[in-house]
């Protein structure tokens, strides 16, 4: 859009982009290669989650790949 005179005598222009967009995938870069210097090496990025007081119901429980889940459910209703 270009831009209209207004009955003030200023010019008004067209709706601007609230947000600017940022190259995430390159700004990731720099975090990790950051992380990395600091670390010395690119072992040790991931830290694993350890409970401290572990719920004993939860003993049993074994994590599900939602992923997989999802391409089976996928396949099965291609199959019906």
């Amino acid at each position: 859009m270009g831009t209209a005179p207004s009955h003030t005598g200023v010019s008004v222009t067209g709706p601007r982009p609230c947000c600017v967009p940022v190259p995430v995938p390159a700004a990731w870069q720099c975090v990790e290669r950051d992380l990395r210097s600091q670390m010395g090496s690119e072992r040790g990025l991931v830290e694993e989650y350890v409970e401290k007081m572990p719920n004993p119901s939860l003993k049993a429980f074994k994590p599900v790949d939602l992923g997989d889940l999802k391409r089976r459910n996928t396949q099965d209703a291609k199959k019906s």
